[in-house]
């Protein structure tokens, strides 16, 4: 179920228009203009699944919780700032 910690309207905001599926988009806009606890568990449901592309609540490599204003890098790099500055300082080694 999508994690309701600080961040996540912020990260909805970034990726709203990268939305395809138009209901998980509706949604997205009411959480965004209502807040995330107005949600039914179903509407919740339907959000993450179509946010799924854009979530990456922990670090495939180390485990570590990755927030949402960290996500979008973690995504691109698929790890963690961490990780990924442990392989790109093994990288120049």
């Amino acid at each position: 179920m999508i994690k309701e910690q600080d961040g996540l309207i912020e990260h909805l905001e970034k990726i709203i228009e990268n939305l395809d599926a138009s209901l998980a988009k509706d949604i997205a806009k009411f959480a965004i203009d209502k807040g995330i606890n107005t949600l039914s568990e179903k509407q919740k449901y339907v959000l993450e699944e179509g946010i799924s592309d854009y979530l990456m609540y922990e670090c495939p490599n180390c485990g570590e919780e990755i927030s949402y204003e960290d996500m979008e890098i973690s995504i691109d790099n698929g790890m963690c700032s961490y990780c990924s500055h442990k392989w790109d300082k093994m990288q120049k080694e």
